[in-house]
Order: structure tokens, then sequence, then C-alpha cells
């Protein structure tokens, strides 16, 4: 499996699976998620893992989504870019691994819902989080308000 954007590593029973977009502060694209699911179809397969452990790379956890990747597009590519990215998080769930999330820095909007999605949450003091679509009064539409 080759993957640009995240690192996945298998170390017995554990596999740890680390964001790794640090210049673009660990934002999701299509790509991103594309890899995510390349990532979780060998965790739904592998009965050797027992854990998963998700973390990131680099100096912020994660910003969400390349908001980006939005403006490039159709609002139907909007739509699909959301559904992907609901799709994603819901996958996280139905792992048969408990997920545990490492959080050492700032988690942002798309990123908090994605640890919302994990069995476990550990964070580190100087860890924040923030879910700006609040301030635009729109909701944290990825499920975060049901997790």
């Amino acid at each position: 499996m080759e993957l640009k954007d995240l690192v996945f590593e298998k170390q017995g029973h554990i596999a740890y699976v680390y964001i790794n977009r640090p210049q673009a502060l660990n934002s999701f694209t299509l790509d991103t998620l594309d890899e995510f699911y390349q990532v979780q179809d060998d965790l739904f397969a592998d009965t050797d893992i027992r854990v998963v452990i998700l973390g990131a790379k680099g100096k912020l956890f994660s910003a969400g989504i390349d908001v980006s990747v939005l403006e490039q597009g159709t609002p139907q590519y909007a739509i699909r870019y959301i559904q992907k990215l609901q799709e994603y998080y819901n996958r996280w769930e139905k792992l048969p691994q408990p997920i545990i999330t490492a959080v050492h820095s700032t988690c942002i909007g798309g990123s908090v819902e994605n640890i919302l999605s994990c069995d476990i949450r550990v964070s580190a003091q100087s860890a924040t989080y923030s879910v700006p679509e609040i301030n635009f009064g729109m909701s944290p539409d990825m499920g975060a308000t049901q997790r």
C-alpha cells in the first residue's frame, strides 16, 4: 500500500496511523480520505491487529478538512466530499479494533469530528480543540453533535 498523506505501521498486534501532511496543517483532502479508506480496509481484514493508535506528525494534530478542496469544485463535488467524510468517520466506529487517538496539539473542525469517532481520546496538556463552524451559524455536520 503506497501512502503519501498517511504513515501506516504495524508492530505486533498494534497498528499506528499518522496523519502526515504537516505542510498543510494535516488537513484532509480527497486523497487523504482515499488513503484512510485503504488503511481502514486493511484493518477490517487484519484479525491480528488488536488496537489502533491514531496520531499526527508535525506541530498541529490537524486543521480538519482542507477547505480549498471545497472551493475548487462544484456544489456536487463539495457534497461528495462531505459524504465521503461522513462515511469515513462512520467506518472508524465500525472497526472491530478499539481506536485510541493521541492528540498532541491543536485539533480543529473536521479533525475534532475525526477523534470523536474513535473509542478513546488521549490529550496532551497542550492540546486545544475548536469547532469553528459554530462561529458561522453552522452545525458540525459530520456527526459531532451525536457523538
